[in-house]
């Protein structure tokens, strides 16, 4: 029996190919966890999906998180689009013009045209303040090559040479969560993808983190239900040239005979439930795999240098491409929840006090899980996620226009059995998707 993307029948009739499926790689591969005894099947026999639409948080990470699945999309002729939400330009240290040029670059070896790529221009490494309000001018190189404070998007290449936003309603997009949002969607609608790749809510990387809770609310603000894909590019000092949480690292990033390790302490019990091979099947016209990955890591020369096969981006650059599926369906009031999922959502009025400790704001639940909001108004802010017995899980970036008296706070309690046994924890602000975190170590047994 071939397997589905993530093996499951609500998924098979989402990515549903008819005569034209093409499985890659029709095997399984039974994955053991180093730090429990549970043995979870991650699936690598693959059914390609009728389209794929790629949202990176910066230029390179497009490459870096489905580079394989791109190229065996376009080499069986589905459509590929690709939403790249920054220019890469950290402030004005970093040329985003050169980026965008080289995510072209990148792109063009894997099959994707440049039509089918569009840049947001939203300013890297500020997407976890965006709100509601405007974000004040940040630095940025525009067009005429001058650093200077600038308060809306920008770019120059990809879909009609042009931002999204720009190219959308005739005007530059502000710096705001709805904005960013709505280009989203924009694309979303125009392109229809039957699978969405993206970061992971627990990317170490605050902007990776931002545009996983962006592409979500965008795609509750269409409400319909879709694959979710989720990839992790940072997650601590290594990965993925190693397991270990910290330094040193492996001398040797480029492992094109190697598959992506398992992610470092404290998730070693999570574990991908789908694994792309990045090698296409002999059947098809051309033979690619880790080779034509690194090739197009290499365009990417503002980053990695002279020597690309020793930088930090080639370790992605192996046998496979790990992803965290989730099948989203229509849920109350406008979200989106996962098919098939063991969720159990709690509402709770959280008080917001200012002075107060921020234990004294915890939002008891009955799921076995707390959300614990900041008490002040001091950036980061960030909303914690701890168990019932006050161990701390993760936390979710906040804004202080978010935390405020007699907002509901929503947090949703999904168990997950065939991803380890690890319980993925969603959080919402009056209904709207604020972030998720992973306990890697529930105390609650799985239903």
């Amino acid at each position: 029996m071939t397997t589905t993307l993530v093996g499951t029948m609500a998924v098979a009739a989402a990515l549903s190919l008819g005569c034209a499926r093409q499985p890659l790689v029709p095997t399984t591969t039974p994955t053991t966890t180093p730090t429990t005894t549970t043995t979870t099947t991650t699936k690598t026999d693959v059914t390609l999906p009728t389209s794929l639409l790629v949202v990176a948080p910066h230029p390179d990470d497009e490459v870096l998180m489905a580079g394989g699945l791109m190229a065996a999309m376009r080499r069986a002729g589905r459509p590929v689009s690709v939403v790249i939400v920054t220019n890469g330009d950290l402030g004005c240290g970093r040329d985003g013009f050169v980026r965008e040029s080289e995510s072209i670059a990148a792109l063009a070896l894997l099959g994707v045209a440049e039509n089918d790529v569009v840049f947001l221009g939203y300013p890297d490494g500020h997407l976890a303040q965006f709100g509601n309000h405007a974000l004040g001018p940040v630095q940025r190189v525009g067009v005429d090559g001058v650093c200077a404070p600038a308060s809306t998007t920008i770019a120059r290449r990809g879909r009609h040479g042009r931002d999204a936003h720009t190219d959308r309603t005739g005007e530059a997009g502000v710096f705001t969560a709805p904005s960013l949002v709505a280009d989203l969607r924009a694309v979303m609608e125009r392109v229809k993808p039957a699978a969405v790749v993206v970061t992971h809510d627990i990317d170490d990387h605050p902007d990776h983190a931002a545009v996983a809770v962006f592409t979500r609310r965008a795609l509750e603000d269409i409400g319909q239900g879709s694959l979710l894909l989720r990839s992790i590019v940072h997650l601590g000092a290594c990965w993925p040239q190693g397991s270990q949480r910290r330094g040193p690292c492996s001398s040797a990033p480029f492992q094109p005979t190697t598959p992506m390790p398992p992610l470092p302490p404290p998730f070693g019990n999570y574990v991908p439930q789908l694994r792309v091979p990045t090698s296409l099947p002999t059947s098809l016209p051309t033979h690619d795999g880790p080779e034509r990955k690194m090739q197009a890591i290499a365009t990417f020369v503002s980053q990695t240098g002279p020597t690309p096969t020793t930088d930090w981006l080639a370790s992605f650059a192996r046998l496979d491409e790990p992803f965290f599926p989730v099948q989203l369906e229509a849920g109350p009031a406008g979200t989106l929840v996962r098919v098939g999922g063991s969720a159990v959502a709690a509402d709770v009025r959280c008080r917001v006090d200012a002075g107060v400790d921020g234990g004294a704001n915890g939002c008891e639940v009955d799921a076995g899980y707390r959300l614990v909001l900041p008490s002040s108004s001091s950036a980061p802010l960030r909303a914690e996620v701890v168990t019932a017995a006050g161990v701390a899980v993760g936390a979710v970036a906040v804004l202080a226009t978010d935390v405020l008296a007699g907002a509901r706070w929503t947090i949703g309690v999904d168990h997950r059995g065939d991803d380890g046994g690890v319980v993925e924890v969603t959080v919402r602000r009056d209904g709207v998707f604020i972030g998720l975190v992973v306990d890697p170590q529930p105390t609650t047994s799985t239903p």
